[in-house]
């Protein structure tokens, strides 16, 4: 994958994420913020409307201690029964909301007379106060509440409040009056005086007020309202079937629970594929410790509409922004990677050899890392050219100079071979000189034996002394060659000794010149580095640079490999170039004593040359004066004794002339295979320096 593409990748998926994310949290703060002020407007909303139940049932409730508070004061005046219907029909006929009103009284608790009462229109067999006044038409019609089931009954509306002692309202009752059906429900507190229970006041709301109030409660149209009484027993709901009748909810005694500790309580449920929200709270009856329940159904499906629509137009500008971003990173991207693409191709080819990328090859330079890093590129490939264009120089200086040593060396040794032959003449030729005086020793032995064999014996002694001496000038002449071809052996040892300083002083600059690569190859290697610090620092943006970091670190390890192997074959040539200086050396002292040596040798055939012409003046003499042969025959063989021992000194000093020409012959040999082998190391260093392309 390309720089840009992982640029883009790496950059476009995690703002792609962290985008989605971001969309996602706010989406999911915005439904839940949403979510928790519908909840709350829902229980705002529940609230306004079980208040204006609670309205009506509290006029109810504030009807009957009206009442209650007027029977008590009637009570103490001694009113009469009638005044008590008066006070029972005013007050029903002066409020519309009410639907009855109704009171039971203990036995002869109210005034004493329930035995005149008895039987009488209006009343029971008991006679006991306890009419109940209901609305006909606009007028208000009183008659007496049942005796047996009613308030008679046990556990009935009136023995209920009587045992308690306790205000209650009861559940909603249906029944027909005047031949229409209503349904009332009926709130009933009792009649205490002075810690006596007198009795119990009722007052009946007829619920089609309260039903009209839940019917025309329909949020966002299909959502509705319900009331229940304590026990879970429909009061008011949408559908008339349920009037009466007991919720059929599971969670229902849990909602009790809650309504019972004045909480509110909330569930949701699927109704016909629609999300609704079950508001319930408490109806607060005064003095009735269970308070009645409003449920407020709520269609949280249609209320989430604006939120899925919001959350739509979040998913489409989330969608437009992404693909405006990923264009726009593309783009910044590609600005980014082409002058990266750019330094990377250059420093590829430099990895292979070609340097010859200039400045301007780079293309425009910004002035960012980028930038920075093309142009230490830029300057590195000109420091490396100038290096290798010097050292390319120098190779080239050192290819000659080896070849002059070649050439030098291989006329050394062809003369070396030459000295090595005359030297091998010479010993001969001396060899013979020494047999030849021997013979000469012997004659002159015989000499002295007798002056008869001196005579005769002095013209062959004649003849020896002249081959002898001309033999002795054979050897001389031969010496004196040697001689010249020594010197011209030392001199050329010298020169080929002065060839192999200048070549290790040539060498010890290529050397310097490597030092110098491999110095550049390491501060481009830390200049590498360095750029790979700054990307790691510059995190996901840097990951390009680190990659031109790592091709530049690769071709300063290669340039410092390149340069050690250099080094390698330059200690391997300084080492060469050293031995061959060594042997030339030892070769131009061996030459300087095989001179001096063969100086000596020289002097000492000289002085034989002399010794050979005095003896063959001395012969002549015997021959002329053959009567002083005699006394003279013993100082000849002491002189060639002498000249025997001078030349056989004179064998031994050429044959140690002969052993340094043979040693000065193999060191010359050497000279010539390091010579060659210098030059072979010389054409490989040219060879690895042609590979780089300036």
């Amino acid at each position: 994958m390309s720089l840009r593409g992982k640029m883009s990748l790496w950059i476009i998926v995690p703002v792609t994420l962290v985008f989605l994310t971001v969309i996602s949290v706010v989406g999911t703060a915005v439904r839940k913020t949403y979510m928790s002020q519908l909840e709350d407007n829902v229980l705002t909303t529940t609230f306004r409307y079980a208040n204006q139940v609670q309205n009506d049932l509290i006029h109810l409730t504030q009807t009957a201690e009206k009442l209650r508070d007027g029977f008590i004061g009637l009570r103490e005046t001694g009113a009469t029964r009638e005044q008590y219907d008066s006070l029972l029909r005013s007050t029903l006929e002066g409020d519309p909301f009410i639907f009855g009103l109704y009171t039971v009284w203990e036995p002869n608790l109210l005034d004493g007379k329930d035995h005149v009462y008895r039987g009488k229109p209006g009343y029971n067999d008991d006679g006991r106060y306890t009419p109940w006044v209901a609305r006909s038409g606009s007028k208000a019609t009183i008659q007496p509440c049942t005796a047996q089931g009613g308030y008679l009954k046990p556990g009935g509306f009136y023995l209920d409040i009587k045992d308690s002692g306790r205000a209650r309202i009861f559940p909603p009752a249906t029944w027909t009056f005047e031949g229409d059906k209503v349904t009332v429900v009926d709130y009933g507190i009792p009649i205490i005086h002075r810690g006596e229970f007198l009795g119990a006041i009722y007052s009946e709301l007829e619920l089609s007020g309260i039903r009209e109030i839940v019917e025309n409660i329909t949020p966002l149209d299909t959502g509705y309202a319900s009331i229940l009484t304590d026990q879970g027993i429909y009061v008011a709901s949408p559908e008339d079937e349920l009037l009466g009748e007991r919720s059929d909810n599971i969670k229902l005694d849990r909602i009790i629970e809650e309504i019972l500790q004045e909480k509110t309580y909330s569930i949701t449920s699927d109704h016909q594929g629609e999300s609704m929200l079950h508001q319930y709270v408490p109806i607060s009856i005064q003095g009735v410790d269970r308070p009645w329940i409003f449920e407020l159904v709520f269609p949280m499906g249609k209320a989430m509409a604006p939120i899925r629509k919001l959350t739509v137009t979040l998913a489409v500008v989330a969608a437009v922004s992404l693909i405006f971003l990923a264009c726009l990173i593309w783009y910044i991207s590609r600005r980014i990677t082409d002058p990266v693409r750019n330094v990377a191709s250059i420093a590829g080819k430099a990895g292979s050899g070609d340097i010859s990328a200039r400045e301007g090859d780079f293309g425009p330079m910004a002035k960012d890392e980028v930038g920075e890093l093309a142009r230490s590129l830029a300057l590195m490939l000109e420091a490396q050219r100038d290096m290798i264009g010097q050292a390319r120089n120098q190779s080239d200086r050192t290819s000659e100079k080896a070849r002059s040593i070649t050439e030098r060396s291989d006329a050394t040794a062809r003369a070396m071979e030459k000295v090595r032959t005359a030297v091998f003449q010479l010993i001969n030729d001396l060899e013979t000189s020494s047999a030849s005086l021997e013979q000469a020793n012997a004659g002159i032995e015989e000499i002295s034996g007798g002056a008869i064999s001196v005579a005769e014996r002095t013209t062959d002694g004649a003849e020896i002394a002249a081959r002898t001496s001309d033999r002795a000038e054979k050897s001389a002449s031969h010496m004196s060659s040697l001689m010249e071809k020594v010197t011209l052996a030392e001199q050329a040892s010298r020169s080929g000794s002065s060839d192999m300083e200048q070549l290790g002083e040539s060498v010890g600059s290529i050397s310097s010149f490597v030092e110098t690569i491999t110095k550049i190859a390491d501060q481009t290697n830390l200049l590498a580095l360095n750029a790979a610090i700054e990307a790691a620092r510059a995190g996901e943006a840097g990951k390009g640079f680190a990659v031109v970091a790592e091709e530049v670190r690769k071709l300063a390890e290669e340039s410092s490999v390149a340069a050690g192997s250099i080094d390698g074959l330059i200690g391997n040539l300084q080492s060469q170039t050293k031995a061959s200086m060594e042997m030339t050396k030892e070769n131009a002292s061996d030459m300087s004593e095989a001179l001096i040596l063969a100086q000596d040798t020289k002097n000492y055939m000289e002085e034989s040359i002399k010794d050979i012409r005095d003896l063959n003046e001395a012969i002549q003499d015997i021959a002329a004066v053959s009567q002083e042969q005699a006394a003279s025959s013993k100082e000849m063989a002491l002189v060639l004794d002498s000249v025997t021992s001078t030349v056989a000194q004179m064998v031994d000093r050429i044959r140690t002339v002969g052993d340094s020409s043979e040693k000065t012959l193999e060191i010359a040999k050497s000279m010539v295979f390091d010579s060659e082998d210098l030059m072979e190391n010389t054409e490989k260093l040219r060879e690895d320096m042609g590979r780089f392309k300036l």
